[in-house]
């Protein structure tokens, strides 16, 4: 028995983990058990999380950030990519996605304005499920990004338009830098196997 909810049709889902196998099996989890209207990943190189901001900023209603976002360059924390969202007064969900759970780490997670808390250890069904819960669970707060259809009638097309125009620039460099750069060899994701591990919402 899959142990899924149900979303509103239309949601965009956006995932950012420096793993390729993560980003592949996330991608693959959400498509085939939440039927989003859209599943998009990120965090190839450095330059995506930048993307990832402006992708989310654009049109996105759920985001899904691994904490610990290494690149050979850099370190990037999702729980400062949260910051910035909520600097930007995104209104949609923000879950981080780590292997660290301790109380301490999820305080921190809380801290940064995420909803929920997604351990890497969880089975691709109650992933989904937390993710759906969270979603509900924070529905007051991310009324306003509900679904693609009901975001273009409360801005109008017109207004959706604009927004989406802010957002290329960032968007077109990360392209352009993906393919500039050398193919490099990515981690694995952790074992899927399912384990008791506490999450927040709200």
């Amino acid at each position: 028995e899959r142990l899924v909810g149900h979303f509103p049709r239309g949601l965009n889902i956006y995932y950012i983990d420096d793993s390729a196998v993560a980003r592949q099996l996330v991608e693959r989890n959400l498509s085939t058990r939440a039927h989003p209207q859209t599943v998009r990943t990120f965090g190839e190189v450095p330059a995506e999380a930048e993307a990832f901001v402006a992708a989310v900023l654009a049109d996105g209603h759920i985001a899904i950030l691994d904490q610990n976002l290494e690149f050979e360059s850099q370190t990037v924390l999702g729980s400062d990519l949260v910051r910035e969202l909520i600097a930007n007064r995104y209104p949609g969900l923000l879950c981080i996605r780590s292997a660290n759970g301790s109380e301490s780490d999820q305080a921190l997670y809380r801290a940064s304005g995420a909803h929920c808390f997604l351990d890497k250890g969880l089975a691709p069904a109650e992933m989904v499920q937390r993710v759906t819960s969270a979603y509900w669970s924070n529905e007051v707060r991310t009324s306003e990004a509900r679904s693609s259809s009901e975001l273009l009638q409360a801005e109008g097309a017109g207004a959706s338009r604009e927004r989406q125009e802010r957002y290329k620039a960032p968007l077109r460099r990360a392209r352009r830098f993906s393919k500039a750069v050398q193919p490099r060899t990515f981690d694995t994701l952790p074992g899927l196997v399912s384990h008791r591990s506490s999450s927040f919402t709200g």
